[in-house]
């Protein structure tokens, strides 16, 4: 009966690793403690925009609710919202290529997202820092197993 519950304690820790672990390529596996390190940096980069979140959002609506607080609050409101957008595209900026595509894909999408966001991510389209080439060299490196990409490309540019 032990050995009963052990192999199926295994079979679960199986079944839990699997689901922690992501494919990524070609037979290549990364961990969730290979990955841990990414999460905490997008944690942190996202922390300012998480953190004055709320605020925006309560005094949005309370300016939407009451005319007094309207009047007397208004301008404090919107200047939270231009704050929360810009901390938006800069944290976006800052995650890497794939949360500039989203940021470009949103500001395209007036019919989902607010103008106003959307008219904030339109500068992810042509001011956005420019990718190292030494980064997309290395994915090419590993990808094709090779020390130097002029053994698979005659000519990359």
């Amino acid at each position: 009966e032990a050995r009963a519950e052990a192999r199926i304690a295994k079979e679960e820790w199986a079944k839990l690793r699997d689901r922690i672990e992501y494919e990524v390529g070609e037979g290549e596996r990364i961990t969730f403690w290979q990955a841990a390190p990414r999460v905490v940096h997008l944690g942190i980069l996202f922390f300012p925009l998480v953190s004055i979140s709320l605020p925006t959002l309560a005094l949005t609506l309370c300016e939407e609710q009451s005319p007094l607080f309207s009047a007397a609050l208004g301008w404090a409101g919107a200047w939270m919202r231009s704050v929360w957008l810009t901390v938006l595209r800069l944290s976006l900026e800052r995650s890497g290529a794939a949360f500039i595509k989203w940021g470009q894909w949103a500001a395209t999408r007036p019919d989902i997202f607010p103008r106003d966001m959307c008219t904030a991510l339109h500068s992810l389209h042509d001011a956005v820092p420019p990718h190292a080439w030494h980064h997309t060299e290395d994915s090419l490196r590993r990808m094709y197993g090779v020390d130097d990409i002029s053994e698979v490309f005659e000519e990359f540019q």
